[in-house]
């Protein structure tokens, strides 16, 4: 996973009843691309999170274009995939409008004028013996 900047801020998300923790060794950060917090990092410990403008959403971002309840990123098998709450402004993936998508490394997700990055990285996976 990418280091963050100095200047970049990481808030990680804990697990709760409701959720379960990620596999060991995989690890989800979305980073703000464009918004009212470029270069901000949220790294998911445990799913499924909710992202919106509610203070109570797992992931909550200030922008007045998103819902309070706008989207949440479940794991599903071995795939991470986000789904629309019933939006009033819909959830993009690679500027298509979607109901729910799978996410690969690298997807831009957008809710609201908010566009996140999803990054998925093993960093157990490829290390030698």
């Amino acid at each position: 996973m990418p280091e963050p900047k100095d200047d970049q801020e990481i808030t990680t998300l804990g697990a709760d009843a409701q959720t379960r923790e990620l596999p060991e060794g995989i690890l989800v950060m979305l980073r703000v691309v464009e918004g009212a917090e470029p270069g901000r990092g949220y790294q998911v410990t445990s799913v499924p999170v909710t992202l919106g403008r509610d203070a109570l959403s797992g992931i909550s971002l200030p922008d007045p274009k998103m819902s309070r309840q706008h989207a949440a990123l479940a794991l599903q098998g071995s795939e991470f995939v986000l789904k629309d709450l019933g939006s009033t402004n819909g959830t993009f993936v690679n500027d298509k409008r979607v109901k729910e998508a799978a996410l690969c490394n690298g997807d831009q997700v957008r809710l609201g004028n908010t566009v996140l990055e999803f990054i998925l990285s093993h960093p157990a996976a490829g290390k030698g013996n």
